[in-house]
């Protein structure tokens, strides 16, 4: 099953470019977000709270909505390693 992410931005009133920056996704109680980064133009954000928010340089959308779950799979599976 491939993980769906919604478009979430938002814009001000008197903002003219509508063009889409922020992308949810949610995988059990987890919530994948890949965002234009606000103070550094041309990155990525991509969090998922409580275990990792990294920047990453600028791609295709779907390049990093890729790379957020497959930093959540790496996280995840680290964890499960420690926990033997």
């Amino acid at each position: 099953m491939a993980l769906k992410f919604k478009d979430v931005s938002s814009f001000s009133q008197d903002s003219t470019d509508r063009t889409p920056r922020s992308f949810v996704a949610y995988v059990g109680g987890l919530c994948l977000v890949v965002t234009r980064h606000r103070d550094y133009p041309g990155q990525w954000l991509l969090r998922c709270d409580p275990f990792f928010e990294r920047a990453v340089d600028d791609c295709p959308v779907e390049d990093a909505q890729r790379q957020v779950v497959t930093l959540l799979m790496d996280t995840l599976a680290a964890a499960i390693k420690l926990l033997g």
